[in-house]
């Protein structure tokens, strides 16, 4: 199942891509699926590592709302799956770092590495913190889930194919497979 989506993404690379050379895009995806290959055994998220892309795809979403006319540059800037100190970091030197939290003290969180608060290179730093409340979904339910928020991200970036195909190709690198949504 996972060979057949592999092979289903790369056509469509080549079908969706603007990219004079083609091939570029292509062994970027390719590149992608060699980090999701190397470093996923079953295809599906640790619970930390949805809680991390839950928040940091909220932070996604945020931005792209707020700079829409802008919708590659903010994709670009989303670091995080590129094992970058930050999560976002952009070229006017601002950078974001993205928690998140399912404790009721919502004052705390872990930083897993004392660079993710280094501003060195950067003009601004910011951290932005989540907490999350977990529920049951039922039919019917309306909590926000991992799903929704990657169709809303790809209803958002629809318009500029260049960040859909960087957006997707993000997605695969961090481990998460639409086949698997219904885990999430």
């Amino acid at each position: 199942g996972i060979f057949t989506k592999f092979v289903d993404d790369l056509v469509s690379v080549v079908r969706s891509s603007s990219n004079e050379l083609i091939v570029l895009d292509v062994l970027k995806r390719v590149k992608a699926w060699m980090i999701f290959f190397k470093g996923k055994s079953k295809g599906l998220l640790t619970e930390n590592g949805q809680l991390g892309l839950f928040a940091e795809l909220c932070a996604l979403r945020s931005l792209l709302k707020f700079n829409d006319r802008f919708v590659r540059e903010v994709v670009d800037g989303w670091v995080g799956p590129n094992n970058q100190n930050q999560d976002f970091i952009y070229p006017d030197g601002t950078g974001i770092e993205v928690k998140c939290t399912s404790k009721n003290n919502n004052k705390e969180v872990s930083i897993t590495n004392e660079l993710q608060l280094d501003d060195e290179g950067l003009q601004k730093l910011f951290l932005s913190v989540y907490q999350v409340k977990r529920h049951k979904l039922r039919p019917g339910a309306v909590f926000e889930s991992l799903p929704n928020i990657v169709d809303e991200i790809k209803e958002l970036v629809k318009t500029d194919s260049d960040a859909k195909l960087e957006f997707d190709g993000l997605l695969i690198k961090v481990g998460y497979l639409e086949e698997f949504e219904a885990e999430y």
